[in-house]
């Protein structure tokens, strides 16, 4: 059964509180990723419709670490910016130094949940989890997550891990990988290519969900596997787009207005 990511994330609207008036979020770009720039769209699109203030402070140039460090700096002490996002991908061949002398975003504002103490999960945490509260998933499957990016399969193989759960993470160092996804319960791709997942690499009754997206040739967004092939074999699955991709925004919209209300308070 296909997982409508559009409705699930107009629950989570729903449940939101007010927004603070000031509500205000940064959002930092080192580069210029076509995807972060679809991405930075997305998020501008739904603060507007969320009434949250959104400054997005864009480097199209190599810049040196200090230069950012500047407007990390900055923009943590400042109390009218209540969220802030470093978005990520940042290209190493954009920045000048250090790479590990990059400041982070207090943990009060990452509402990216990436830094260590942040007070937020990382949105496409919250996601998943929300995703498979949809389903008949329970704590005795077996889950698998293919890729460990920074900003997707690590973070949720962590979570799953911390939580106790059986998980298995696949990179490209994994021997045998499909011997793995064949005994899941549950398949998490994060890779972003065509046909990661295939109808002869899972079981009947697996739950699916593709966070990875990449674009054909015309442009199309597509996930890691064919929905067509495998709709009759997945008990769930989500679609691209309008899987993973509307929940993942709408729990990030939740860390912002979170952060907009304890650091209003705070001030």
């Amino acid at each position: 059964m296909k997982i409508d990511g559009r409705t699930l994330a107009d629950q989570i609207y729903s449940h939101l509180p007010e927004v603070p008036a000031a509500a205000k979020l940064l959002i930092i770009q080192i580069g210029s990723d076509v995807n972060s720039n679809a991405y930075i769209r997305q998020k501008q699109k739904t603060c507007d419709m969320l009434g949250i203030h959104i400054l997005i402070k864009k480097f199209e140039t190599p810049q040196s670490i200090e230069n950012i460090n500047t407007v990390i700096g900055q923009s943590n002490t400042d109390d009218s910016i209540h969220a802030m996002i470093l978005q990520q991908p940042v290209p190493s061949g954009f920045l000048i130094g250090n790479p590990q002398e990059l400041l982070t975003v207090a943990p009060e504002k990452d509402v990216d949940g990436f830094v260590p103490g942040s007070h937020f999960q990382v949105p496409v945490v919250q996601a998943v989890r929300e995703i498979l509260k949809q389903t008949q998933f329970h704590k005795d499957m077996h889950i698998a997550v293919i890729g460990k990016g920074v900003t997707a399969g690590k973070p949720i193989y962590a979570f799953f891990q911390r939580q106790g759960y059986t998980v298995t993470l696949i990179d490209s160092h994994t021997r045998d990988p499909e011997r793995v996804t064949r005994s899941a319960d549950v398949v998490i791709s994060a890779v972003g290519k065509p046909n990661i997942v295939r109808r002869d690499s899972i079981k009947r009754g697996v739950i699916l969900i593709s966070i990875g997206m990449h674009r054909d040739g015309s442009g199309k967004l597509h996930g890691d596997y064919n929905e067509a092939e495998i709709a009759d074999i997945a008990s769930w699955y989500t679609p691209t787009p309008g899987g993973v991709g509307p929940v993942n925004i709408a729990c990030l919209m939740k860390n912002i207005i979170f952060a907009s209300l304890n650091n209003v308070r705070r001030n």
